[in-house]
């Protein structure tokens, strides 16, 4: 009796169009479990399922994961990856030995960053972000990355990565602004900006540029009060170009005490 054959052998097996089988699998793009069992089904499957499965990875270092880096390192689903987090508690050591390593990550668009500070890093380490992440597209970083750093490296950091169109920060900074080198040039295609920290040095900074970049969304978090007049003036700078803003205000306690949200429609050409 001839064994059964599965069925990705079948000769006569009908096949979906990529298409139709990408537009399906993009309904369960969040649904981890779902997409690990889709990758099973048949060869056809598997490539589409694998690019939603592993589309988001972060690499969370702890004292227990640094021995299963290599590995990862090896496999081939870090070519899938489009958005990467690097976060942890690790020792700079540790990040210094495979932060550089991540060249595999080649469709990396967006990258969140909350690890040990930027400063602690060796040169090779820093270095290794631009390198291997220079067309990004979305940067997202947390309060820790940039702890006890001059503004002005937290300035040029930003425009070390000129493809990037949106921006989120939270946290803060220990130098003064203004820059040591006014030079810097934004990055061009910038059209979202979202800031949950002290926005003065960062909107100073954008207000100093002989041209603004055309923000189309901003949204502001947790901001003081304190701070609506220089707000006033950045919208005003921005002008026709923003579509969308929002604005939480709180209190000296940390309370949210004011909320604003404007949707500007414009009409169509």
């Amino acid at each position: 009796m001839a064994s059964p054959q599965r069925i990705s052998d079948r000769p006569h097996q009908a096949h979906l169009p990529p298409e139709l089988i990408d537009a399906i699998f993009v309904q369960f793009r969040t649904e981890k479990k779902t997409l690990a069992a889709c990758s099973l089904v048949c060869r056809a499957w598997l490539p589409c399922a694998r690019r939603y499965q592993f589309a988001t990875m972060s690499l969370r270092f702890t004292a227990l994961q640094p021995s299963h880096f290599p590995e990862l390192l090896r496999s081939s689903i870090i070519a899938h990856v489009c958005q990467l987090g690097v976060v942890g508690d690790l020792g700079h050591e540790c990040l210094d030995k495979y932060l550089p390593q991540l060249t595999g990550f080649t469709h990396v668009k967006g990258l969140h960053l909350s690890c040990v500070p930027w400063y602690l890093l060796a040169t090779k380490t820093q270095l290794a972000f631009f390198n291997n992440f220079a067309n990004i597209t979305w940067l997202s970083i947390r309060r820790s990355f940039f702890y006890t750093v001059t503004f002005a490296t937290f300035a040029e950091f930003i425009c070390a990565f000129p493809s990037l169109e949106k921006i989120h920060i939270q946290g803060s900074w220990g130098g003064p602004f203004p820059l040591s080198r006014p030079t810097l040039c934004l990055p061009c295609n910038l059209w979202s900006l979202e800031l949950e920290c002290n926005p003065e040095d960062v909107l100073t900074w954008l207000l100093s540029f002989e041209k603004m970049p055309a923000l189309r969304t901003v949204c502001l978090r947790n901001i003081w009060k304190a701070h609506a007049t220089l707000i006033g003036r950045f919208l005003r700078a921005l002008g026709s170009s923003l579509e969308s803003f929002w604005w939480l205000t709180v209190d000296n306690s940390g309370m949210s005490v004011f909320q604003f949200q404007i949707l500007l429609l414009k009409p169509l050409s």
